[in-house]
């Protein structure tokens, strides 16, 4: 599921985008395993990036993790 597209020729080059930080390989994770699992995986960098690569999930992903996002960055609110 993380490969579908061959962005990464390998799972090898996807975890090494994740450990770097790139947007492309970060929003694949997010996208796939949501933004808490992610956060396992890659750390506070998938909060702290996550206006840099947002764009990159799909539209229908995106909302949700926006959503999720939004409640992590404020969690008193209604």
């Amino acid at each position: 599921m993380l490969l579908w597209d061959r962005l990464y020729p390998d799972l090898e080059s996807f975890c090494g985008g994740v450990i770097r930080g790139q947007p492309a390989a970060l929003a694949r994770l997010v996208q796939v395993c949501g933004l808490y699992q992610s956060e396992k995986v890659a750390g506070q960098q998938v909060w702290r990036k996550f206006f840099r690569y947002k764009g990159l999930i799909h539209p229908a992903y995106r909302r949700n993790a926006e959503v999720v996002w939004s409640l992590h960055q404020n969690p008193s609110s209604p």
